[in-house]
């Protein structure tokens, strides 16, 4: 059930990159305020109830939690359907933003309670390939429903006048979350929390564990990494549908489907690679996770700076679905280090104060720079791909230096912990 969640928060989010140049065609925004509709708009409700529905999830039933703001984000991702202008597209999107806050926090809260140490990368392979997988959906689904709308609108629904196919995606994409909400709260339960201290952590004990404490020298670069790689993330994604378009000229109702079905093909074979050299590298080394974390970022590193340089759809697909392989491969290690080394009644907010910075450093600054770049560098809105390939040049290697600070240490702390409960 929990998969199916983080399923449906990726089916929403992942719609506003696909639509952005029908959008653009059908609202004649520029390319900066498409950029703000899907970083700052998003993301600065998202910082603002980030870290206290984390303190929230840590405090109370988690799954009630989960499941309301599941409706939240749901319902306004079929608000966006509504919203013709950039102020209340840009409402609908906060709303989205505050919700979808505490999933992510909460249901890697959540994972540690429901499986053995041991199987955690296992584990958050799992997750991993839900929020990739839902992304991958999100693309099929959309690009094939544009499609098929298209000749349908204008359709009246709900006493609404919908003028574009583009309105109808969004609509439709946000009823399954609201269908699935109540259904969370009825029949999911509640983990037992293990290794909970007796007292709630104050914030100032966690901002001290993060940053003061000997975790410190895993955690600060980790944040300053994981900012540079949400900055190229967000940039680069939410900006791929339109660069295709524009480059290629293959629309979003083709793009959306093709790389949706190689993205779900490539998934899997990054999950199961993934679990073979994590549990594989455990054996051999106490810092295996944040190991092959750098490894899979080492590797992908060129793949991200020379895919828009492709002369053709064909090669930059090609390129696009190994990328995705190895990101699947060594995301879930990081996060499953992150969890080992963190206690219980601090995870959530932990987490919640890492997607902060994946969600206002990264998704908020990213999908911005790209037209930045594309207008006051390169000169045109036909230069997505250079200005994507600067942000590739820029971002991956500091990131890369980032993780691998972060190996040492990590393995240091897993074993004081791994001695400390006689394992």
């Amino acid at each position: 059930m929990i998969s199916l969640v983080t399923l449906c928060g990726q089916l929403d989010y992942g719609l506003m990159s696909l639509l952005v140049q029908p959008i653009k065609k059908a609202t004649h925004m520029t390319d900066i305020q498409l950029g703000l509709l899907g970083g700052w708009a998003y993301s600065l409700p998202y910082l603002c109830c980030g870290f206290p529905l984390g303190r929230l999830s840590d405090r109370r039933r988690r799954t009630y939690v989960l499941s309301g703001a599941l409706t939240i984000w749901s319902l306004g991702n079929s608000l966006c359907g509504l919203a013709t202008t950039f102020w209340p597209f840009a409402a609908f999107r906060g709303l989205m933003g505050s919700a979808v806050s505490v999933k992510g926090p909460t249901t890697v809260s959540l994972i540690p309670d429901l499986v053995p140490r041991e199987k955690l990368g296992r584990a958050f392979g799992i997750y991993n390939i839900c929020l990739t997988g839902g992304q991958y959906l999100s693309s099929i689904v959309g690009g094939l429903l544009l499609g098929w709308l298209f000749s349908r609108t204008p359709i009246h629904f709900l006493g609404f006048n919908i003028g574009h196919a583009w309105q109808m995606v969004f609509i439709l994409m946000g009823i399954p979350g609201l269908l699935l909400a109540p259904i969370v709260a009825m029949t999911v339960p509640e983990p037992a929390r293990h290794g909970v201290r007796p007292q709630q952590p104050k914030i100032g004990e966690v901002l001290h564990f993060m940053f003061r404490g000997p975790a410190s020298r895993v955690f600060t670069p980790t944040i300053i990494g994981t900012a540079l790689s949400g900055i190229l993330l967000s940039g680069y994604g939410f900006w791929r549908a339109a660069f295709f378009d524009r480059t290629y000229h293959m629309g979003a109702h083709v793009y959306g489907p093709l790389s949706g079905a190689l993205g779900l093909i490539g998934a899997p074979i990054g999950v199961l690679i993934g679990i073979w050299l994590a549990e594989r590298m455990h054996k051999r080394w106490d810092d295996s996770h944040l190991r092959l974390a750098a490894f899979c970022h080492a590797l992908i590193m060129p793949i991200y700076i020379f895919t828009p340089l492709m002369p053709n759809a064909t090669l930059a697909l090609s390129l696009q679905f190994i990328m995705g392989i190895l990101m699947i491969a060594g995301a879930p290690s990081q996060l499953a280090a992150m969890q080992i080394i963190t206690p219980n009644q601090m995870r959530a907010q932990i987490n919640a104060i890492y997607m902060i910075t994946i969600s206002v450093l990264g998704n908020g600054m990213g999908p911005v720079v790209t037209p930045l770049l594309t207008k006051y560098v390169f000169h045109g809105d036909s230069q997505l791909g250079l200005a994507m390939m600067t942000l590739a040049a820029v971002c991956t290697p500091i990131s890369l230096i980032c993780l691998i600070l972060t190996v040492k240490p990590y393995g240091r702390l897993y074993r004081q912990i791994r001695d400390a409960e006689g394992g």
